[in-house]
């Protein structure tokens, strides 16, 4: 385990690296995993989460409205003028760059050299994870305990469907075959088929499942308030493990042969064996 200054958010990896966003005014940080050496490469009022897509990381400044695109690189940085009053997940496209806008229940679509907002468009209450996937742009609403799926490249809405009814859904990944949803507020993980939008019987997971990754078969959730892993049977739809944690379980990240995960309390930053 590896302590860090400032409570993560998000964590996010490239080959020999894996970066660490977090912290009111906050930094975006690189683990060299070679050599165990760590050094800030940006600072920001409040970088959210991260993601990797298109060979950049791209992080979310929540508190300033902007977007961070990170090229690891020569790691230089771009920061895109505000676009949005709290943005808290980017979802980078082939060709498209779509950022949820919580507070303004909006997604935003941006030009991805350029970072100018392209695209305005009204989404159910408060938007928060969203992901490119089977040919559509899936936007989890926490509020309105939705999943909606939107044009790509219009972010016309398509489909919508219920999560059960409970604020609370905050996470999204995709499998080969599933579509994979956190709920805070149920305490649970929903599989959902992206052919017909059926949703299957609640996944007990622990408290607070903030967010969870996919990797071999295998959905990994942070479950913050419980402090733990729970690791999820892609086919089974069935929890097969579950990892303790020293402290509250947030960002995870998929590694070489391994999942990192980012801990809030107190700050650290763990590295769970996925074989």
């Amino acid at each position: 385990m590896i302590e860090l200054s400032v409570a993560p958010w998000g964590v996010a990896t490239t080959p020999g690296a894996v970066w660490v966003v977090g912290g009111e005014p906050g930094t975006i940080q690189r683990l060299d995993t070679a050599t165990g050496a760590m050094r800030e490469v940006a600072s920001a009022r409040r970088p959210f989460l991260a993601t990797t897509a298109r060979g950049y990381i791209w992080v979310t400044d929540n508190h300033a409205g902007r977007l961070i695109r990170i090229d690891p690189r020569d790691e230089s940085v771009f920061v895109t003028p505000p676009v949005a009053k709290g943005p808290w997940a980017a979802a980078p496209g082939d060709a498209t760059l779509w950022i949820s806008d919580h507070p303004s229940n909006t997604i935003v679509r941006l030009d991805p050299d350029t970072g100018e907002a392209m695209l305005c468009v009204k989404s159910d209450g408060w938007p928060a994870g969203l992901l490119h996937a089977f040919g559509e742009l899936w936007v989890v609403c926490w509020k309105d305990a939705t999943l909606c799926a939107h044009d790509e490249e219009t972010g016309q809405l398509r489909r919508r469907i219920s999560l059960g009814g409970v604020p609370g859904p905050s996470g999204i990944a995709a499998s080969e075959r599933h579509l994979w949803v956190t709920h805070v507020g149920a305490r649970c993980v929903l599989q959902v088929d992206p052919s017909d939008g059926s949703v299957s019987d609640p996944i007990a997971v622990g408290k607070a499942p903030w967010c969870l990754v996919v990797n071999q078969e295998q959905v990994w959730v942070a479950n913050t308030d419980s402090g733990n892993v729970s690791v999820i049977d892609c086919v089974t739809a069935t929890v097969v493990r579950t990892w303790e944690a020293a402290s509250a379980p947030y960002g995870l990240a998929v590694g070489d042969d391994s999942i990192w995960v980012g801990l809030r309390r107190p700050p650290a930053l763990a590295r769970f064996p996925w074989k």
